[in-house]
């Protein structure tokens, strides 16, 4: 399985725009965080040696055939945006708080108004605890909120 190293996250929309260019540059980096190294785990015979099905966005363990998907059993399961809108949403919730729905959405690529409040109460959801201080101040910087939300959206429920 290729990997895509997480490097330090972007500090400016351009950068995160070139990082995460294309649905493939997303998914390596979605599969670094969701599997550590890159090491999978078939739920179903804890199996470490996949297939990855290159016409459709799935792993197929080797061992008993189990299928599943980088979304799969976290936040973001059935979600039909792509996984590029969901980081770009991270990134806008996570450093630009004041945007403007229209903004928000032209950025993100969507044109629906109920597909946007989802991911923003999605990502809010996973950005707020109970009973914690303000999101921002828990981090040294909005680089390390960023890193943490796409880590809890990408983590098994």
């Amino acid at each position: 399985m290729e990997q895509m190293r997480p490097s330090r996250a972007p500090k400016e929309l351009r950068d995160i725009i070139l990082e995460f260019s294309t649905e493939r540059k997303c998914s390596r980096y979605a599969i670094t965080i969701r599997w550590p190294g890159g090491k999978y785990t078939c739920a179903r015979c804890l199996g470490r040696d996949v297939w990855k099905l290159k016409s459709r966005d799935l792993v197929e363990c080797r061992t008993c055939g189990k299928q599943t998907t980088i979304t799969a059993g976290t936040s973001l399961h059935q979600s039909h945006v792509s996984l590029q809108q969901w980081i770009f949403s991270a990134y806008l919730m996570t450093h630009h708080q004041a945007l403007s729905q229209a903004d928000f959405k032209r950025i993100v690529g969507i044109s629906s108004d109920m597909t946007l409040w989802r991911m923003k109460s999605i990502v809010r959801t996973v950005m707020a605890a109970p009973n914690e201080v303000v999101f921002t101040a828990r981090y040294a910087s909005r680089e390390a909120a960023f890193r943490d939300v796409l880590r809890k959206l990408l983590s098994p429920n």
